[in-house]
């Protein structure tokens, strides 16, 4: 089962970094509710109690992210970070706590490999297509998603430049034109 997010975050988030700890906080929420429905579904109703803890272990969750501190902070056995960024090492406790079950854990892939977001943001959707047709999706890092993303992205900006100097909206100075 495969579920993707590209959202406004309902949370007010002071760095990038939190937004994405704060995002993959999210998506682990949502995974660990999908798991331990098809857990109950497959192996019946979980008990009351200490045991609701391990529910829906049977079922492996990978929760993937393009955030690769995030990623890293998940994965190092350090501490989570400065006092100053409170609610973000709460989300980090949380997130840890889930990835301590049995058959969980987390992996980075590169941005442009985010399924989702190339049906929220202004970037190529022909890996989405591809990988729709193909039915299965990889998260291990290729350079060749990195070129082609890099590469489009480039392409927008200066299109965007010329269309601001166009519409005399910029101002180039006449040493960067010759």
């Amino acid at each position: 089962m495969l579920e993707g997010m590209s959202h406004k975050l309902k949370r007010a988030a002071r760095s990038s970094y939190a937004a994405e700890v704060i995002a993959i906080g999210d998506a682990v929420d949502v995974a660990q509710g999908v798991r331990d429905q098809l857990a109950e579904m497959l192996y019946g109703p979980v008990a009351r109690g200490a045991g609701m803890k391990l529910s829906g272990w049977q079922i492996p969750m990978t929760v993937v992210t393009d955030s690769k501190d995030g990623h890293d902070r998940l994965n190092s056995d350090a501490g989570v970070g400065s006092s100053a960024q409170k609610s973000v090492n709460l989300e980090l406790a949380s997130i840890r706590e889930i990835l301590d079950r049995p058959e969980t854990r987390v992996r980075w892939t590169d941005g442009s490999n985010m399924l989702s977001d190339a049906l929220t943001k202004d970037m190529p959707s022909c890996h989405l297509k591809d990988t729709l047709n193909r039915g299965t999706w990889s998260i291990e890092f290729k350079e060749q998603f990195v070129r082609v993303a890099r590469r489009v992205a480039r392409e927008q900006w200066v299109k965007r430049m010329k269309s601001l100097v166009r519409e005399g909206k910029l101002v180039v100075p006449s040493t960067m034109t010759a």
